[in-house]
C-alpha cells in the first residue's frame, strides 16, 4: 500500500540521517530496517532506488550515483543532438535517452531495477553513443557524413 511505500521511504530517510557519509552499508537496509523498525519484516526494500542507494550508501555513494545518472543522460543527449529527426541512429540514440529518463523515474517508487540491469544497460547507452557518434562525422555546416569505421574494408 502507499502508506507502507511512504514507511519505507522514511525508514531509508532515517538511515541517511544516522550514516549520512556512508550510509548503512551495500545491502544492509533490510537487516537494519528489521533491526530498528520491524523485526517481523525480514527482506524489506525502501521501494525506491535512489532513496535505498542513499540508505546505503550515504551522501558520498548518493551523490556518485546521481552523477552517473546525469552523466549518461547527458551522453546520449549530446551524441543525439545534431543527427537528423528522422536519422536511424539520432533515433536509436533518443530511443535509449527514453529509456533511461523512464528507468530513472521507475527508480523513484521501485527499487530492483537499480542493481546490475541498470548498471548494464547505462554501459549499453554510453557505448552506442560512442559508436554512433565515432561512424559519424560533423561537417561545418552542421550536416552529418557517415565514414567507414577504423577496420572496415572499403571494398
Amino acid at each position: 500500500s502507499v502508506v507502507e511505500h511512504a514507511y519505507y521511504g522514511l525508514a531509508a530517510l532515517e538511515m541517511l540521517r544516522n550514516h549520512p557519509l556512508t550510509g548503512v552499508g551495500i545491502h544492509n537496509y533490510s537487516s537494519v530496517y528489521q533491526a530498528q523498525f520491524n523485526p517481523n519484516l525480514p527482506g524489506a526494500t525502501a521501494h525506491s532506488g535512489f532513496l535505498s542507494i542513499f540508505a546505503e550508501m550515504g551522501l558520498i555513494g548518493g551523490v556518485i550515483f546521481v552523477f552517473t545518472y546525469l552523466v549518461v543522460l547527458h551522453r546520449l543527449w549530446t551524441a543525439q543532438r545534431g543527427l537528423a529527426v528522422h536519422d536511424p541512429d539520432g533515433l536509436l540514440l533518443r530511443g535509449i535517452l527514453a529509456a533511461t529518463v523512464g528507468l530513472g523515474v521507475c527508480n523513484l517508487f521501485y527499487h530492483f531495477w537499480t542493481q546490475l540491469f541498470l548498471w548494464c544497460f547505462f554501459a549499453f547507452a554510453v557505448a552506442a553513443a560512442n559508436v554512433i557518434e565515432g561512424s559519424t562525422v560533423r561537417n561545418l555546416s552542421g550536416k552529418t557524413d557517415n565514414i567507414a569505421l577504423q577496420g572496415d574494408d572499403e571494398s
